[in-house]
């Protein structure tokens, strides 16, 4: 694999994936097996849609420039607030322009962090001037009332006494009139106190009206000085340390947000990526693209307890892990230790000797989950070191009052030491940062090599698991069916020989019943001939006519019983690919249908019939049946020149020789012409008993081309990840 561009890696995998596929595509195969060589391109071809994709979406994402570092884990595990302090810590270019802008428009708006305070003081202080001020309003009123009723009162009573003066007789009038002038002034002395008290109640309310008024402005102003501080606040939020720092909520990052460094001629890029919480389905994407990109992963975890196996079908954080970060060459373990107040950071320890024996499970686990490119777990405490860190805090944070805590019982470089957040910057600066274009193309090149090795245990998985033991099973079920065959053909050749032996046996002794019969009756040599000929004759059109019949169903239940077996295994061997069917291929999660026909173009039922129809035409009893009557004349010949000589008796026992002797030659030259009929017969019978034990044979036999095609595609896949190995090394 010869590489122009480090980038050509994908290229360069996809174009060998094109030629394994065409390779499988020019593979010759003969009609029989051409089911084998499309199930081995099916398989691939599942498997090269998920290479291909895979490539694609690291061609896509790939990073080859900058070294990125991930930071990886659940909701809450305080992923943010680690990349917030070593963005303060390591002054990360838009954090420090962050804070300064901050800084400016505090000093703009001549903004303290007790400012808020402050405002809202004042108004409470101008709301209860306010209150005063209404009060002594009121009592002002209340007292120039109380003097004006009481001369208003004193005026009613001096104006009813002249009044009852004019009503009163004449020499009374007379007498008062002496007084009226006196009472005219007291009258006129009170109309003027009432119009005095009209002019203090008219001056000293202008003087507290304008008193009110001040406040009332004073206090508009501290409003408008409180809304204008927060308007501002929203800015100073975004502008100010904590702003990435989630608030608990599952949805607070959705986005992997990137954050660029550059220490000491070293640019690397740290990436805030969305938690892998239990339903993770809107961030997938993001997660698996921040994988795909990042050189480094740290799996941060607020709990020193090593990542659980899910349950119910779902996926726990330890699968997560494995399979979002299975393909990395470089995955550190943060336990974000939580520490809200400053007391447990009293102890001598971050740690207690608890936790540290629950990390050491963890590492172990992630170990075994991610092999040689699992390091070692660093212990931290982001947020107090935050908290030290974070002097750019707008008004009324909810941070503001923890930093005060923490400040108030250690420095800020205590804090630092105590929560080893200077051994996180010095692992990232002296470790991971280092000889960083090195580690990016080895991890890039790793990458690739993953997709090309999970598809390899994919392809193994598949011949291991599936092809092969069904390969096995399928031959089991083959050579038993075809030891049944045999078994069945073997009992057949003994049931035929047993069936003429005994169709012989009667023709025989029904015959000789007949004749022996005949001759008790003493009959004359002429007329036993004559009885022997058509006894033979007849008896043996019976047995012509029945012996095709009795064989014939020896043949028919040999036919049934080879239907029957070869029945069962090709139903077994359906069950067998049935079972094998659904090829679930883990690595990449794809299933593939396995489709081997059993009869593959041969009928097999035909084949039957053509066996047992192969039998019946070469089997023709009337070739072996025919008598040989001279003997028989011959015998009776020689009994007829003596017959003067002898007795009846003699004659009879001579007939009775003559049917003993013509019969028993005559069923021997039958059991030879049927001995010579089988012998002729069943070897033609074999080659198709062959030939139906070679079409149960033919599922095996597909099933093991498929595994020489995929093991073919094994090591040219094998191949292709040495050649990676062999450029990412470099």
């Amino acid at each position: 694999m010869s590489l122009h561009q480090p980038q050509d890696i994908y290229i360069r995998v996809a174009e060998q994936i094109d030629a394994i596929m065409n390779s499988l595509e020019l593979l010759s195969a003969s009609a029989e097996l051409a089911d084998a060589r499309r199930t081995a391109i099916a398989t691939f071809t599942k498997i090269s849609e998920e290479i291909t994709k895979h490539t694609k979406a690291l061609q896509d994402s790939s990073e080859w420039d900058t070294y990125t570092i991930a930071f990886y884990g659940e909701t809450n595990a305080g992923k943010s607030t680690l990349i917030e302090t070593l963005r303060i810590l390591l002054n990360e270019p838009s954090k420090v322009q962050a804070r300064a802008e901050f800084i400016e428009l505090k000093k703009q708006f001549d903004m303290t962090d007790d400012l808020l305070e402050e405002i809202q003081d004042g108004i409470a202080q101008e709301c209860q001037k306010l209150s005063e001020v209404e009060v002594k309003l009121d009592a002002f009123h209340s007292q120039l009332d109380e003097r004006a009723e009481l001369l208003r009162q004193e005026l009613a009573r001096l104006q009813q006494l002249i009044a009852e003066k004019v009503r009163a007789s004449l020499w009374q009038r007379l007498l008062a009139m002496l007084g009226w002038r006196f009472k005219k002034r007291e009258i006129g002395a009170i109309e003027l106190a009432l119009e005095e008290v009209e002019i203090e109640r008219d001056g000293g309310s202008a003087k507290i009206q304008q008193e009110r008024s001040q406040i009332e402005a004073n206090k508009a102003a501290l409003l408008q000085r409180k809304q204008a501080v927060e308007a501002l606040i929203p800015r100073l939020t975004i502008l100010g340390d904590g702003a990435i720092i989630g608030d608990g909520s599952p949805d607070f990052t959705l986005a992997t947000q990137r954050y660029h460094f550059t220490t000491a001629h070293e640019p690397f890029v740290l990436l805030d990526v969305p938690g892998i919480e239990g339903s993770e389905g809107r961030v997938k994407d993001e997660i698996w693209s921040a994988v795909r990109k990042a050189h480094a992963v740290f799996y941060v975890t607020s709990k020193a307890v090593a990542p659980q196996q899910g349950s119910d079908g779902q996926a726990g954080t330890l699968q997560k892990i494995q399979q979002h970060l299975g393909s990395q060459t470089e995955v550190w373990s943060i336990f974000n230790k939580r520490i809200p107040s400053p007391t447990p950071l009293k102890q001598a320890q971050l740690l207690n000797q608890g936790e540290m024996d629950s990390l050491q499970d963890l590492d172990q686990k992630m170990r075994g989950e991610l092999g040689e490119h699992y390091r070692r777990t660093v212990s931290v405490s982001a947020l107090p070191a935050f908290l030290a860190l974070a002097d750019c805090l707008p008004p009324a944070s909810r941070h503001c009052a923890s930093r005060a805590k923490f400040l108030a019982q250690f420095s800020q470089e205590q804090i630092l030491e105590k929560t080893n957040l200077l051994g996180l910057q010095n692992l990232l600066i002296d470790e991971l940062v280092k000889d960083n274009k090195k580690k990016i193309y080895r991890s890039n090149f790793n990458k690739a090599n993953q997709v090309v090795l999970a598809a390899t245990a994919d392809i193994s998985f598949t011949l291991k698991e599936t092809f092969l033991p069904l390969g096995v099973l399928l031959k089991r079920n083959a050579t038993m069916a075809g030891e049944q065959l045999d078994s069945a053909f073997e009992s057949l050749k003994t049931r035929l020989a047993s069936q003429g032996e005994r169709a012989i046996s009667n023709f025989s002794k029904s015959v000789g019943d007949i004749l022996y019969a005949a001759i008790d009756t003493e009959l004359s040599n002429d007329a036993f001939k004559d009885l022997f000929e058509k006894t033979i004759a007849d008896k043996q059109q019976a047995l012509t006519t029945m012996l095709p019949q009795v064989l014939s169903a020896e043949i028919e239940h040999f036919q049934h019983q080879s239907a029957d077996i070869i029945g069962r295994a090709k139903e077994l061997a359906g069950d067998l690919m049935s079972a094998y069917a659904n090829i679930q291929v883990n690595g990449i999660n794809v299933d593939i249908r396995l489709d081997i026909k059993l009869d593959n173009g041969i009928n097999i039922p035909n084949l039957v019939g053509a066996l047992a129809g192969g039998m019946l035409m070469l089997w023709n009893p009337a070739g072996w049946l025919v008598l040989t009557i001279g003997a028989i004349t011959a015998l009776i010949g020689v009994a007829k020149a003596v017959y003067g000589y002898f007795s009846a008796n003699y004659r009879k026992a001579q007939q009775s020789k003559a049917v003993a002797v013509n019969l028993a030659n005559h069923c021997k030259e039958m059991r030879l012409a049927l001995k010579q009929s089988l012998a002729q017969t069943l070897p033609q019978v074999a080659p198709k008993i062959d030939e139906l034990k070679t079409a149960l044979r033919r599922p095996d036999q597909q099933v093991a081309k498929v595994v020489v095609h995929l093991a073919r595609v094994e090591k040219q896949l094998k191949n292709i990840s040495k050649d990676i190995e062999t450029n990412g090394a470099l």
